[in-house]
């Protein structure tokens, strides 16, 4: 009886395994791996200069803004400018990253410039040479366009 015991347990794992050898040869192939997208920019550190304008009012003029890397996710922002032809303005802000895609960064932040212009908040896309923000808020709106100077 142990005999047969045997022989049963033998060729139920034969049965087992063959089945196994089957099913694996009916699936199909792995499909291919998409190739790698381009990475988004590793570093925006740097000086950044362009133009700035207001689709409120169409004021336009320079800006610059100097990219201070604080972490994989944050940048700190010196913004730096004219407007109407000879006020110049600056301040900081803090940019975080919301979205990385392909070869680009979506970037967003606020910053609060006093009593007489409020809080303005910042949509930009970031790509290694080019960086175009929104801009918003109470009382203007517009686009900052900027290309990264050196590396």
């Amino acid at each position: 009886m142990l005999f047969h015991l045997r022989r049963s347990l033998v060729a139920c794992a034969t049965l087992l395994l063959l089945s196994a050898v089957a099913i694996a040869e009916d699936k199909p192939a792995a499909e291919p791996k998409p190739a790698l997208a381009a990475k988004a920019p590793a570093d925006l550190s740097g000086h950044w200069s362009g133009t700035w304008l207001s689709h409120s009012n169409g004021h336009d003029g320079p800006i610059t803004g100097d990219f201070r890397k604080i972490d994989d996710d944050h940048y700190c922002v010196h913004f730096s400018g004219r407007f109407w032809g000879f006020f110049p303005f600056e301040y900081d802000v803090v940019l975080t990253v919301t979205e990385r895609k392909d070869d680009q960064l979506t970037m967003s932040g606020s910053s609060n410039l006093g009593f007489l212009f409020g809080t303005f908040w910042y949509t930009a896309t970031v790509t290694d040479t080019s960086f175009v923000a929104s801009y918003c808020s109470k009382h203007d709106h517009g686009v900052f366009n900027m290309t990264r100077c050196c590396r």
